[in-house]
């Protein structure tokens, strides 16, 4: 919308004392004075204007009227921007808010999301591009005792549709320990008889010591602690380490 305004000086010719002073040009605006040619804005921040030769002031709309389609039905939003007439001015004008277009589906900077065939897990960038990785990596698992094996779903994300199946081994497959295999729920000897095991359902090995750390006694001066070897299991290898002095076995003996 276009106005003018009539309230402005123009230039004239004053005479003072036989001297002739010419005053410049320029336009009375709003209280304010602006040269021949200039462009301002309003007071109010509605007007761009200028001041004509004439000395009269021509004023435009500050902010056009702008429209904008954003895709997929996504709804603008009104963003503010400083007008380069004037910085003590913005304009508010309609924008698509920033985001990726994946799938025919929109999303916002910065969000993480599943394609839609839950085959990609995708991240938008601020540059309105995305990446996308595959949701579910593939995995392999070896099973003890030769069996195969199953595969397992679990959700991939917070989409109850979207699931990754992995290869596990059943839980009753046993387990793999030092080379050597075992059923689920025995117990055993590691083979370098360090240790007393128990082979658990999900295929995990939990084993202690086999032998208490024993300490040998002081025995009465002059006598030596006995050692003595013990059976722990059916390995003829495996034993433990007993300790004794000869005085505790004397007396034992004597008292029977």
């Amino acid at each position: 919308m276009k106005f003018l305004h009539s309230l402005a000086l123009v230039a004239f010719i004053v005479a003072c004392n036989g001297f002739v002073i010419e005053k410049s040009k320029g336009c009375n605006f709003e209280g304010r004075w602006h040269k021949t040619g200039e462009i301002f804005a309003g007071l109010s921040c509605t007007g761009k204007c200028s001041c004509g030769d004439d000395g009269y002031v021509q004023c435009v709309d500050l902010c056009p009227t702008s429209r904008v389609i954003c895709p997929n039905g996504v709804q603008p939003i009104t963003v503010k921007r400083k007008s380069s007439i004037d910085s003590s001015c913005y304009c508010e004008e309609p924008a698509c808010p920033s985001g990726c277009l994946y799938q025919g589906k929109w999303h916002k900077t910065g969000e993480m999301f599943i394609g839609l065939n839950c085959t990609a897990k995708c991240y938008c960038g601020d540059d309105g591009n995305y990446q996308c990785v595959g949701l579910c990596p593939r995995s392999f698992v070896t099973c003890p005792n030769g069996v195969k094996p199953i595969k397992v779903k679990r959700i991939a994300s917070t989409d109850p549709l979207c699931y990754c199946e992995d290869p596990a081994c059943p839980s009753d497959s046993g387990c793999h320990y030092k080379g050597r295999s075992y059923k689920s729920g025995e117990g055993f000897i590691t083979p370098d008889c360090s240790g007393r095991c128990n082979c658990n359902k999900d295929g995990s090995v939990e084993c202690v010591d086999l032998c208490p750390n024993i300490i040998p006694p002081n025995c009465p001066r002059g006598f030596k602690a006995i050692t003595k070897k013990e059976k722990v299991s059916t390995n003829p290898l495996c034993y433990c380490t007993e300790y004794s002095c000869p005085l505790y076995l004397l007396y034992a003996s004597y008292k029977k």
